[in-house]
């Protein structure tokens, strides 16, 4: 026996693991999206390619309609129960939400270590006089002080803090506006938030979920809206 398995009992096993995927399930309830929507449990097999999908914790499973400020990828499903199609809406918001959250506690985690580390090398802060806050400044620090801050000659202390509220403003909505595009980027070539590609998994459940050709709601009404204004063109001239 040079394997874990004896050659002999290979075919006996390989069976075994078959019947026990096909008779085991995976139980996911569907959210409420509405008062009125009823308790729903969606049973899924091992061996069915849905079953990795609705292992996921965070991933959301709706059926009666979603709020239109979360996408979601909505496909038909065959239940033995009935003979029509039950539509079943799938969404990966919480899924992103939850990656968001612990790459920023990594985040965290990483930059208070590098702090702890370099107040450790440091030994000790280094004391120095900051010209923001000093009260004695000579004429060449008030000079070159109101020309980096693009301010009056005789500013005042009230002055200062203003203005760096408004740069420290500035950056923060400078830095937001970066955020959304990227994340409009993201969408559109197939990249996570990051920059980095999309997982295997979520390719997968893009292949299962979404047929060939289909386009979000979203983006077919941005289609139809090129169309129509192309077509005005075309009449005009």
């Amino acid at each position: 026996m040079d394997r874990l398995i004896p050659k002999k009992l290979e075919i006996s096993y390989n069976f075994a693991v078959r019947k026990q995927r096909e008779c085991s399930f995976v139980k996911r309830k569907i959210q409420k999206s509405t008062k009125r929507a009823k308790d729903t449990v969606l049973y899924c097999p091992l061996s069915n390619p849905l079953a990795p999908f609705l292992m996921i914790r965070s991933l959301a499973v709706y059926s009666d309609g979603i709020n239109e400020e979360i996408e979601g990828f909505k496909i038909d499903i065959q239940t033995a129960s009935s003979e029509s199609p039950f539509p079943v809406i799938f969404s990966w918001y919480f899924v992103d939400q939850t990656i968001q959250n612990i790459q920023e506690r990594r985040k965290k985690r990483q930059n208070e270590k590098k702090i702890d580390f370099l107040q450790k090398e440091a030994g000790k802060w280094i004391e120095r006089n900051d010209l923001l806050t000093k009260r004695a400044k000579t004429a060449e620090e008030q000079k070159l002080l109101a020309q980096a801050l693009k301010m009056p000659l005789k500013f005042t202390r009230e002055d200062v803090d203003q203005k760096l509220k408004e740069y420290k403003k500035m950056r923060e909505e400078e830095e937001k506006r970066e955020q959304e595009e990227e994340k409009i980027n993201a969408k559109s070539s197939g990249l996570n938030k990051d920059g980095t590609k999309m997982s295997n998994v979520i390719k997968a459940l893009h292949s299962t979920l979404v047929p060939d050709g289909a386009l979000s709601r979203k983006r077919a009404a941005a289609d139809k809206a090129t169309e129509a204004i192309a077509q005005k063109k075309k009449k005009n001239r």
